[in-house]
């Protein structure tokens, strides 16, 4: 369960780093990276509200961080057997 809570961090931070550094980037620059970034239309084609966007994607960045976590403790057990 120790990979459940560092993944939940570690996807915390990166997601929330993602979406800092897209939101500058498409400040300066005027191209559109938050719509890329929080697109959800795949899930819905109702008009969803931006911060239930921005949860969607901390959720999605939680997922991946706990199974790439969950993955890399996988793949250590297993060379250290072999």
């Amino acid at each position: 369960m120790k990979y459940l809570k560092s993944g939940t961090v570690i996807g915390l931070i990166s997601g929330t780093f993602l979406f800092i550094v897209c939101a500058l980037i498409e400040w300066l620059t005027q191209m559109e990276l938050m719509t890329l970034l929080l697109n959800v239309d795949f899930m819905t084609e109702m008009n969803i509200h931006t911060g239930i966007e921005i949860l969607f994607h901390m959720i999605v960045s939680v997922m991946i961080a706990v199974l790439l976590k969950l993955y890399l403790i996988i793949l250590k057990d297993f060379i250290c057997r072999h």
